[in-house]
């Protein structure tokens, strides 16, 4: 679980666009993660996130794909997928 920051907010209120990735890179298992830099990386963002809010992170692979999934806290709104290959 995450509480989003005054820091994590741009100029209009929103999480910044950088800061998804943060989430999506401390959602990763260490071994994945070691192996920075990525080559490809796409976020598909759906409903913003904003200040105070609580979102958590779920970390999958599909083929070479590692994929993290923003979310709310009850897992009812989805924010973002984020795949890192």
């Amino acid at each position: 679980m995450y509480k989003v920051q005054r820091r994590d907010i741009d100029v209009i209120g929103h999480m910044h666009n950088l800061h998804y990735l943060d989430l999506a890179y401390e959602a990763l298992p260490d071994e994945i993660y070691d192996k920075r830099p990525f080559d490809n990386i796409r976020v598909m963002y759906k409903k913003e996130i904003k200040f105070g809010e609580m979102v958590r992170c779920k970390y999958s692979k599909e083929n070479d794909r590692n994929i993290v999934v923003i979310e709310s806290e009850d897992g009812k709104i989805l924010h973002a997928i984020i795949e890192i290959w």
